[in-house]
């Protein structure tokens, strides 16, 4: 099986390499890919890849926001169960009109007959730009999303077109609202290890 692990830029991807040179078996079976931060970049990167190679499978390991903090908390990981995309201005919140992605991870992961860790399932948002205030977050929430992240609709919609099975963990580093950024970036580091331990455990490499 050929396996394609991607994230969204290179400060991700280096902690799935860094793995990846302590298990030769994973750097033989996997490409590692960092495809452009943002929803255009994410799809325009992976589009490019499909059209040179074709993985089996698909794996994203990306950082996301969390919207429900009653339910996930700072260092979470979380598999993409509905994807939903959404156009909007910085400040300002509108209902998609396009239908969201539902994903079904267990059902790929069956048939791939890999070995799945216990995790969370989240209903993820994925705008155009990070959402910065608290407000916007609390209206996310009442809208029943639970994590945010930017490329994950991209990825998905882009390995449909393709047909290539795709599964996405997502490491939770910050809440969103004002400090979203300063959290991400103090938290990002260990998120990421601990999101490469996981799909390492998933395909049964250690």
């Amino acid at each position: 099986m050929r396996l394609l692990i991607i994230t969204a830029y290179q400060g991700e991807l280096k902690h799935f390499i860094k793995l990846g040179k302590k298990n030769p078996v994973l750097i033989k079976q996997a490409d590692f890919f960092a495809s452009g931060i943002g929803p255009v970049a994410a799809a325009y990167g992976l589009t490019r890849y499909l059209c040179q190679h074709k993985p089996d499978l698909i794996i994203t390991g990306n950082t996301a926001g969390i919207i429900n903090s009653k339910k996930f908390a700072v260092g979470d990981l979380v598999l993409a169960k509905t994807i939903t995309p959404c156009a909007r201005s910085k400040e300002s919140f509108c209902p998609s009109i396009i239908k969201p992605i539902v994903a079904v991870p267990n059902k790929v992961i069956r048939h791939f007959q890999l070995t799945m860790p216990k995790i969370k399932t989240a209903s993820v948002f994925c705008p155009q730009e990070i959402s910065c205030s608290l407000s916007l977050g609390r209206r996310l929430k009442l809208a029943g999303f639970e994590v945010e992240t930017l490329e994950t609709y991209a990825y998905h919609h882009v390995a449909k077109k393709f047909d290539i099975p795709i599964v996405s963990f997502l490491g939770l580093t910050n809440l969103v609202g004002p400090n979203a950024h300063a959290e991400w970036k103090k938290n990002e580091a260990f998120v990421c290890q601990k999101l490469a331990r996981v799909i390492a455990t998933l395909i049964s490499i250690r």
